[in-house]
């Protein structure tokens, strides 16, 4: 059995449209089952308003059950929903408050950044002086964006918040690629954390058997005059997204030549990676030999040209193709059959078994016993 949940988006009358799924789906040999137990089913439309109510009722309904409750007594405590770069206030964070209560000025920490609380804002953007359980903020103060995910703590001092700090390691996108393999470089900038991590393991997935994606540098915020910097020592390019470029950097990036790209879709942006991969790829030539000629005798040598006879003994002879010398283990070089004939008439081609005269252009001269070998080179 597979659990599937069925959302609509501005229906007027969600139970009747559903019944209409189900009738569909049970065409298809599919049973649609309402949820039950502890999984309860609520009729909502974000139209009418439908269910609203009762949408919320539910769910305090069901944190009494479970007997959901948040001591307001300890240090406050929670998880990091999302964070980015305010170009004009610094790094910014939403916190989603699990345990006590956080007060403007605490001292807060995860395991990738610290800071202290210099401005907290609810969902509206009004200011606020203590959040409490369950309630998501915007804090500023953070030293730089910490993780999405992170858990946070508040601590007394800074000295503890800093104990708190994982311990610095290398990023496994920025270690040096041990490799010959060819590389992309570039500078990823987006707008908040989570997009820089989406980003990220989506470009990890891009086969990288021949050519490895390297990350040079990677953060949050508009693209400025370092980045470019960064990108004129490393020969990276800078890829941003749903971000800013700053001014002097786009003109920096004019003068010295370097590419600035932004996008505002996920999908054009890796496409846009998987081009430049493809064309960071050495361009394979195969070479396939599509027929040999045994040469019997000489009769004309004038110039770059020479006329000839012989007996093709593997595959096809076509006029026009290029042919490469041999004389018994020895590369002799390279020329150019330009006309055939069988039989005093001209042909296109000559077969296995075949004899034939041929006009042949090179500057190496041939010689009775050589062997002429036809192929086509592709990349």
């Amino acid at each position: 059995e597979i659990p599937v949940v069925v959302a609509f988006n501005k229906i007027d009358k969600p139970e009747a449209n559903l019944e209409k799924v189900r009738q569909q789906l049970s065409k298809e040999g599919i049973v649609v089952e309402s949820y039950g137990g502890k999984v309860p089913e609520v009729a909502t439309s974000a139209v009418s308003k439908q269910g609203i109510k009762e949408l919320l009722e539910t769910i305090l309904l069901m944190a009494e059950l479970e007997d959901l409750k948040a001591d307001i007594g300890k240090p406050a405590q929670g998880i990091i929903i999302e964070s980015f770069l305010d170009s004009k206030r610094g790094p910014a964070a939403t916190l989603l408050i699990k345990e006590g209560i956080l007060i403007l000025g605490s001292i807060v920490a995860t395991r990738s950044s610290f800071g202290k609380v210099r401005i907290v804002e609810d969902f509206q953007g009004q200011t606020m002086d203590k959040v409490l359980p369950s309630f998501p903020c915007l804090v500023i103060g953070f030293k730089n964006p910490p993780q999405v995910g992170e858990e946070f703590q508040v601590f007394s001092r800074e000295e503890e918040a800093k104990a708190f700090l994982a311990p610095s390691t290398v990023s496994l996108l920025q270690q040096e690629v041990a490799s010959d393999l060819p590389t992309l470089d570039i500078i990823l900038k987006t707008d908040v954390v989570g997009s820089l991590e989406v980003l990220q393991q989506a470009m990890l997935v891009i086969p990288q058997e021949k050519v490895v994606l390297r990350f040079v540098d990677s953060g949050v915020g508009e693209i400025t005059e370092t980045d470019v910097k960064t990108a004129i020592g490393t020969k990276a390019r800078i890829i941003g997204f749903r971000t800013k470029t700053q001014s002097t950097a786009a003109d920096l990036a004019a003068r010295e030549q370097v590419r600035i790209e932004t996008f505002d879709v996920i999908y054009e942006l890796i496409q846009k990676i998987r081009t430049l991969m493809e064309k960071n790829i050495e361009p394979e030539s195969v070479k396939t030999e599509l027929g040999s000629l045994k040469v019997l005798a000489v009769f004309l040598t004038n110039k770059q040209r020479q006329i000839l006879g012989g007996k093709v003994s593997f595959g096809e002879i076509k006029k026009g193709i290029k042919v490469e010398i041999w004389r018994g283990e020895d590369f002799v070089g390279n020329g150019k059959i330009v006309n055939l004939q069988k039989a005093k008439k001209d042909v296109g081609s000559a077969k296995a078994g075949e004899e034939c005269g041929l006009l042949y252009e090179g500057a190496e001269r041939v010689q009775e016993g050589d062997l002429l070998k036809s192929f086509i080179q592709e990349t």
